[in-house]
């Protein structure tokens, strides 16, 4: 306590500056390079952790030591912690010299240090460790992907319990999918529209007959009036105009909303100005509560069928498809964002720690860390999901500082 408090705080600094920048630079590249990721919730994770922690290593080397600067002139001053106007008696401080390590660092020097050196406790320690390493990798195997917004609602919700319902009662019932066609010129729409419907119908995981289409509509509404095919744009827009907006129970006023014009002008038509878009509706055969890889294939195939058809632009769309694009990547998304976080633990650590052998260990400590959350994941039936790919790249960032001090300090 008799040294100059500049050269206590160097000697601090020396020690745990070293240390601080190891893991605040190790974790910062880890999570740039999870930046890269093309999941948004993921990227901007990444990129405000990544802001967070060198903001936080800034001001553990600038503010934070001025603070203990000015704390120690306090204690020296005789002045109260709480009260700082207020000064105390000088012979009731406590000299820091005389301070004795605590309970907790007697237990790991001469308890926890010790046992292991055993080799008994080695072994076991290595067992145990390789258990879990074996663990991990069976639940990265295994985990499942998904997603319900029930996880994110109070038990006790209206909206959790709508879904619940939702889920129980319809959860087997194929979802809608829209299929928009952007094709607008008159000739391919009347050529190609219903063989592109009957294409739908006939894909994989699509239910037989369960278009619902306005040009079928259209055509027989036509039929019906005796009107002769359209020869031109024009004309088409005529017709369809009014198709459109026949009220009747053979009209087409029910489809208004799935044919999109510019609406120029001033006229009542439905769809005035120039075709912009159509669409018409298809189900699946399966529902919301099938598993992940069934919905993935189920998107695939429609899509897969749409863009093999070249008689008429389109795609096909759903509010599902939103989770299930998702989830055709996370698995992918996680074990790479994983990857380059443990390549730049063990670069950072080679560069800082300059040992190759300890960089290494660093890294395998690390990697280990999440691999055990992994089989924990599935012990507890917690998914891959945006959520939990987060926890697990911020999982790196928590286990390297513990590795990166621990072999700072042994080395």
């Amino acid at each position: 306590s008799d040294d100059p408090i500049k050269t206590r705080l160097s000697a601090a600094m020396a020690v745990a500056g070293v240390s601080i920048t190891i893991t605040s630079f190790t974790d910062m590249v880890a999570f740039l390079l999870g930046s890269t990721t093309s999941l948004p919730a993921l990227k901007d994770f990444c990129y405000f952790a990544a802001a967070g922690i060198i903001l936080d290593f800034f001001f553990q080397v600038t503010v934070f030591p001025a603070l203990l600067v000015y704390d120690e002139r306090r204690i020296l001053a005789s002045r109260s912690d709480c009260l700082p106007c207020i000064k105390r008696d000088a012979g009731k401080l406590v000299d820091s010299s005389e301070n004795r390590p605590g309970a907790m660092a007697r237990f790991f020097e001469h308890t926890l240090a010790p046992m292991l050196h055993k080799k008994s406790v080695q072994v076991a320690v290595a067992a145990v460790f390789i258990g879990l390493l074996a663990a991990g990798t069976y639940g990265a195997s295994s985990i499942e992907t998904e997603l319900t917004p029930q996880w994110f609602l109070p038990d006790d919700s209206e909206a959790f319990k709508y879904l619940d319902a939702e889920e129980a009662i319809f959860g087997s019932l194929g979802f809608r999918i829209n299929i928009v066609v952007t094709t607008t010129a008159y000739s391919p729409l009347l050529g190609n529209y219903q063989a592109l419907i009957d294409r739908v119908d006939a894909t994989d995981y699509i239910q037989v007959n369960s278009t619902s289409a306005w040009f079928t509509a259209y055509t027989t509404y036509n039929t019906a009036k005796s009107k002769p095919a359209p020869t031109s744009q024009d004309e088409f827009l005529a017709q369809l105009n009014a198709f459109l907006a026949d009220t009747a129970t053979d009209g087409g006023s029910e489809y208004v909303r799935d044919v999109s014009c510019t609406l120029e002008g001033n006229t009542t038509h439905p769809c005035r100005g120039s075709l912009q878009a159509t669409r018409f509706f298809a189900r699946h055969t399966i529902g919301i509560s099938a598993d992940t890889q069934q919905k993935i294939d189920a998107m695939d195939a429609i899509r897969a069928s749409l863009d093999s058809y070249a008689g008429l632009a389109s795609f096909a769309y759903s509010f599902e498809y939103l989770d299930i694009e998702q989830f055709k990547v996370l698995g992918r998304e996680a074990a790479l964002s994983l990857s380059l976080a443990l390549v730049a633990v063990f670069i950072i650590s080679l560069l800082t720690l300059g040992h190759p052998t300890t960089a290494l260990l660093v890294t395998i400590c690390v990697g280990i860390v999440d691999m055990c959350l992994l089989a924990l994941m599935v012990a507890w039936d917690v998914p891959i999901n945006s959520v939990s790919v987060i926890n697990l790249v911020l999982a790196v960032g928590l286990a390297v500082d513990y590795s990166a001090h621990v072999a700072h300090a042994f080395m």
